[in-house]
């Protein structure tokens, strides 16, 4: 399995650059009038108050032409497998302490910063954590 660190590195730069546009329990959206998430990666390319994950930032920063099964074109792009894709992309199946303090950032950069961690832990454990 070769890592795209490449692009990592990029989503983990964005993530900080944007922390009020990530949300790691969606793909890429918006909440819409009366509660209702849309997912729309064209609403994200115009920044409509939308929101993506690792997943939905690797998509949009590497080909944001193949939305179709966001998790399977985000694993490609970024060389995962699908289990190894799940580690990264699926938060709760991240190393606990990532997990925990995902859940107890108290602001976006806080939680954009969790995520930024997440992703080099990732990439220092080639995959494994």
């Amino acid at each position: 399995m070769d890592i795209n660190v490449s692009l990592l590195e990029k989503v983990k730069e964005a993530v900080l650059a944007n922390p009020n546009r990530v949300n790691m329990e969606k793909w890429f959206g918006a909440e819409i009038a009366g509660g209702v998430y849309t997912t729309s990666l064209e609403m994200f390319k115009n920044d409509c108050n939308t929101t993506a994950c690792i997943a939905g930032w690797a998509i949009f920063l590497g080909n944001p032409n193949n939305v179709d099964y966001a998790h399977f074109a985000a694993a490609d792009l970024l060389g995962l497998d699908l289990p190894t894709s799940d580690k990264l992309f699926l938060s709760h199946y991240w190393p606990r302490k990532f997990y925990s303090l995902l859940l107890s950032a108290k602001t976006q950069e806080e939680y954009a910063q969790v995520v930024a961690d997440r992703i080099d832990h990732f990439i220092a454990t080639e995959g494994r954590e």
